[in-house]
């Protein structure tokens, strides 16, 4: 089972399925996708909170690809959950 699965694609926006993850992690990475300045629009739904697969749309402003807008978020996932382990390593 494939980690990101892509349902429509266009120049300034973009459908994903997220199979392996749940409201956690997509509300997290809409709520950061919201902060770039290119995005005009990003949500998330799950049809069924046991049983549904994650939805993502996410649609820019035609600057910059949401490709590249969610490589860039993703990224900054990554990087401050990084920062967060290392913080609590310390502890």
């Amino acid at each position: 089972m494939d980690i990101f699965k892509v349902l429509t694609e266009d120049n300034n926006s973009i459908e994903f399925e997220l199979p392996k993850f749940d409201h956690g992690f997509s509300k997290l990475l809409v709520d950061m996708l919201w902060k770039e300045k290119n995005v005009i629009a990003a949500a998330y739904n799950k049809s069924h909170p046991l049983v549904g697969i994650v939805k993502v749309f996410l649609q820019t402003n035609g600057k910059v690809k949401p490709r590249d807008v969610l490589q860039t978020v993703l990224k900054l996932i990554i990087d401050k959950n990084l920062n967060l382990k290392k913080q609590i390593s310390k502890l």
